[in-house]
């Protein structure tokens, strides 16, 4: 049997569950998405693991009592409307899970951030997701009914490394 079950601290399943999550997130951004840390990244999610009104959320895919999949989401501000967003999908090769069973926790995650107070004031409206091959996004679209297609890169500041830095002295225009 194939099924998902949200990941959230008061759900005595879900305790067992998280070391072999934090393997997979931390594959995730490993294989697929190496400017993220994933040792961040976790610590974001452990933490809304356990809070009373979480902005993110991890669904576990569970087939015949082995993790097969995950799920990563988080509700996530831009300007001005909140979007719940997925950051991870993860479905072992031979999982059996379905597009129909895929779509089914979505609705059951559209209908949990959408609710007054998700991630704050007022809910989410929509999805968006992060698609970084063509055939992910062909996936999204295809399966799903995502729309549009927009490609966002990244490039780090000269010698940040992906951390903040500190505002030079003086300010700016070289004062």
């Amino acid at each position: 049997m194939i099924g998902w079950m949200p990941i959230h601290g008061d759900n005595p399943l879900a305790w067992g569950l998280m070391p072999a999550l934090r393997e997979r997130v931390l594959d995730f951004c490993r294989k697929h998405a190496p400017e993220m840390d994933g040792d961040k990244l976790w610590e974001i999610a452990r933490s809304h693991f356990v809070a009373p009104s979480p902005a993110m959320l991890m669904l576990a895919w569970i087939r015949d009592g082995k993790l097969v999949g995950h799920d990563l989401v988080e509700i996530s501000p831009c300007l001005g409307k909140k979007y719940l967003v997925v950051l991870q999908r993860a479905l072992d090769a031979g999982s059996g899970v379905t597009a129909e069973q895929v779509r089914g926790a979505m609705d059951w995650l559209e209908s949990w951030a959408g609710r007054p107070g998700a991630g704050g004031e007022g809910g989410a409206c929509g999805w968006r997701c992060i698609a970084n091959t063509p055939r992910l996004a062909r996936t999204y679209r295809t399966f799903y009914g995502f729309e549009g297609e927009k490609v966002y890169m990244t490039k780090d500041f000269k010698g940040s490394k992906g951390e903040s830095k500190a505002p030079p002295e003086g300010g700016g225009n070289g004062r």
